[in-house]
């Protein structure tokens, strides 16, 4: 081919892979402000999963060549011996006879000579010559996988039937609400909040999907969901929320007051004790989520008294004295009847109060 900058495409092969399944998405969105007792949504979504084809496509490639040699300087010990004439110095007893006929010896260095053989270490500098090796780039082609297209496996219908209840005696709202369908997940929440009321979607009563594939072409699916809508008062919910006061131990009883509960059934009630020991710090006697048997209110004008019996907690025997630490954590929590679809009206939804007693 002369024109070597032209990319030539093959394509391989037209895989029908479902490595990636992809959903259209739907959404509808519906109002409530007391008016309707039922409103029911359609949404349409399709499933479907991506294509794939393989083709060649050019590339660079590369390859290793060797250039030349380059220069590597090693430092080699070796041991070597040779034979050396070597004059060394020797002690020896010269003796000799006085006049008187007595001999007497001296220690004496004398020089003596004589051929030794002798080794050493030698430190020599070798060459040894390294090939040069170099990465070369070179045109080549390689297969590709790239997703071609999209085949649809589904239609998909969602029936949604919102049944709402009446809103709080004297509460006015204007909630807007969105359903959205993707694939047969549906989603309901809340995008838009006028007013003071919590919503919470109170069970899911049904979400059956019934589906048909035909032989050639895309299947039905069809979603059906129901779901009960209750307002809560969110000035309600939050009356709790105002401090921890009055914290005291009355007969093994601890008792406080927080601000008046409305929802019993939504009130949590952590608690985390911990005594203080001499010399070996602070022993955690009990750490948990108090169970509506173990907390009893009472209303006392706007406010809420709340008793705890120490002694049906676990260790309980232990906190009758010594220097005790009560940390309470009071919180409202709507998502346990159901899910909350406006959580930001909500804001705080917890306190948390010290106290610390010697008995």
């Amino acid at each position: 081919m002369k024109n070597s900058n032209k990319w030539v495409v093959l394509v391989l092969s037209a895989l029908s892979m479902n490595l990636e399944s992809a959903f259209a998405q739907s959404s509808e969105q519906v109002v409530i402000d007391g008016r309707d007792s039922v409103l029911q949504l359609r949404l349409d979504s399709e499933e479907s999963h991506t294509l794939y084809s393989q083709r060649i496509v050019p590339d660079t490639c590369y390859r290793t060549e060797q250039r030349g040699y380059r220069d590597v300087f090693v430092t080699q010990i070796r041991h070597e011996c040779a034979v050396e004439h070597l004059c060394r110095v020797h002690n020896e007893n010269v003796c000799r006879t006085g006049t008187n006929g007595v001999q007497s010896c001296i220690l004496t260095p004398l020089n003596k000579c004589g051929d030794e053989n002798v080794c050493r270490d030698v430190s020599v500098l070798l060459n040894h010559p390294e090939p040069v090796y170099v990465q070369v780039a070179y045109a080549c082609t390689k297969v590709e996988t790239y997703a071609s297209g999209t085949e649809l496996d589904y239609l998909v219908t969602a029936d949604v039937n919102l049944n709402i209840a009446a809103l709080p005696v004297g509460s006015r709202a204007r909630e807007v609400l969105q359903a959205s369908l993707s694939g047969t997940n549906l989603s309901l929440a809340s995008v838009s909040s006028e007013g003071s009321l919590l919503f919470l979607a109170i069970g899911q009563v049904s979400n059956q999907v019934t589906q048909t594939k035909r032989e050639n072409g895309a299947g039905q699916k069809v979603v059906t969901a129901n779901y009960d809508i209750q307002a809560v008062s969110a000035k309600d919910l939050k009356s709790p929320l105002t401090s921890i006061t009055g914290s005291r131990i009355e007969d093994g009883v601890l008792k406080f007051s927080i601000g008046k509960v409305v929802h019993p059934e939504m009130l949590n009630i952590a608690l985390h004790v911990d005594k203080h020991r001499n010399l070996i710090g602070r022993k955690d006697l009990f750490t948990g989520v108090l169970s509506s048997a173990q907390v009893v209110l009472n209303d006392v004008g706007n406010q809420t008294e709340v008793s705890i019996d120490l002694s049906q907690l676990d260790r309980g025997s232990e906190m009758n004295k010594g220097k005790l630490k009560f940390e309470i954590t009071v919180s409202s929590d709507a998502g346990q009847l159901g899910t909350l679809l406006n959580p930001k009206v909500m804001g705080a939804k917890s306190i948390n109060g010290t106290y610390e007693v010697k008995l």
